[in-house]
């Protein structure tokens, strides 16, 4: 573990490896797949992603990831092991036995996160896919950023999706950056249905963390 990559929260990438992302990859967007085990990932040549641990996971119970291709940081709950990808069927995909994890970057006349959930929420019931519960906005404090969590259980096609066939529960955070809504959606695998995830403060945590434009401010 790098302990000079982070600061107060916040990833400090040294300035050789910025300069090596940010031209070495603005030919094409990196495609990819990679695999975390706690070894850090100083900027993979196929996803482009740059993989942090923390260096004492009781306290700072996360995983950074940064994609300057993307220009965004986030943070995961700490795992012994994520499956990452870049570019495939989503900007970042992360999955685990544990969680899986969605970076998604989209443009629409939403001005918001209010308005964002709204969308996502209405959008969700009126597909006829899916069942909604215990839906609630989480206000962080000390942070301008507006969590989502609810549970989710599906309806469509069982066979095909048997570990959706029970209540999960899944958080989103949303924010704007340059025109453009970045977002990233987070589901809860592993849980008791009919509980809140025993993890419910460490995700609300990661994702107040969230931070869509960070390279474009590092430059």
């Amino acid at each position: 573990m790098n302990n000079n990559l982070i600061f107060g929260g916040k990833i400090i990438i040294p300035i050789a490896l910025l300069l090596l992302l940010f031209f070495g990859c603005a030919s094409m967007m990196p495609s990819g797949k990679i695999l975390y085990t706690g070894k850090d990932i100083e900027g993979d040549a196929k996803t482009g992603l740059i993989v942090v641990g923390s260096s004492n996971p009781q306290t700072k119970p996360y995983v950074m990831i940064g994609s300057p291709s993307n220009d965004i940081v986030f943070y995961l709950p700490a795992c012994d092991k994520w499956e990452l990808e870049s570019g495939i069927k989503a900007p970042i995909f992360a999955r685990n036995n544990q969680y899986m994890a969605t970076v998604n970057i989209g443009t629409g006349s939403i001005d918001t996160p209010k308005e964002f959930y709204k969308k996502l929420m209405d959008d969700m019931r009126n597909s006829g896919k899916c069942l909604i519960r215990n839906v609630d906005e989480i206000s962080i404090p000390g942070s301008n950023k507006l969590i989502l969590r609810y549970q989710l259980k599906m309806t469509e096609s069982p066979a095909k999706n048997p570990q959706w066939n029970t209540w999960k529960w899944s958080y989103w955070v949303a924010a704007p950056h340059n025109s453009k809504w970045y977002s990233l959606h987070l589901s809860v695998l592993d849980q008791n249905e009919e509980q809140i995830s025993h993890e419910d403060s460490k995700i609300v945590y990661v994702l107040s963390l969230f931070d869509p434009g960070y390279f474009s401010r590092k430059r």
